[in-house]
């Protein structure tokens, strides 16, 4: 081939590499008109439990925390999220399940989200529920856990405050046995002591990490 045929050749491949090349960028740079056009809004999320509106506030009490200094129910209670469940140490069946389904579902969760719930437990027999009882008893569970107990009128009032139905007992401790009735209610509270959702039965360790994760991520992406 001869050298002007080369050259016109090249010069006709070069051309050809620049168009593509002009084509691509342009591509990347995208369309105005596209850029302009309205995004579908975020799919609706779905969970277990019941998203509470208007939100409950965390009462504004001071109790006693399981390792026997006082504990804000507010000001002690700054995580992403937090847990707050009612139970008694003498209970047979439903308090430990409870806590049992949150020990599962937290355990399913990757590190960095466990990490952003806290979780809080109320006694609903604080005469016999004494720090170092309480302590003990949430170990079989998770030393993380942050027991609470106090005096039965100011527990009480958490109730009434989180429409928990409860019976909280008041004798000294050492009588017989008394029957203490609680709810089994799970809250879920964010940072701002506000309410976040509430599960009113036991759900399954599965669906309760699904809404954790949601949760976290929903209080993640407002701070």
């Amino acid at each position: 081939m001869s050298e002007p045929r080369r050259a016109a050749r090249r010069s006709r491949l070069s051309l050809a590499v620049a168009g593509v090349a002009v084509t691509l960028l342009s591509g990347c740079a995208g369309d105005p008109a596209l850029s302009s056009v309205p995004q579908p809004p975020e799919a609706p999320r779905t969970y277990t439990g019941t998203v509470v509106e208007p939100p409950v506030p965390l009462p504004a009490v001071m109790l006693t925390g399981a390792d026997d200094r006082p504990f804000d129910l507010q000001a002690d209670t700054r995580a992403p999220v937090t847990l707050v469940t009612f139970v008694y140490t003498n209970c047979p069946d439903e308090c430990p399940l409870t806590v049992s389904t949150i020990t599962v579902a937290l355990g399913a969760l990757a590190p960095e989200l466990r990490r952003s719930i806290d979780v809080v437990v109320v006694s609903a027999d604080p005469v016999r529920d004494t720090p170092a009882v309480l302590r003990a008893w949430l170990d079989r569970f998770d030393p993380a856990y942050r027991g609470v107990t106090g005096d039965p009128a100011v527990i009480d009032k958490v109730a009434v405050d989180l429409f928990v139905p409860a019976d909280v007992p008041g004798s000294a401790p050492g009588a017989d046995p008394v029957d203490v009735s609680h709810g089994v209610q799970i809250f879920a509270f964010g940072a701002d002591e506000q309410s976040l959702m509430l599960w009113g039965s036991n759900p399954t360790p599965s669906e309760l990490a699904a809404d954790l994760r949601q949760l976290v991520e929903q209080q993640q992406s407002r701070s």
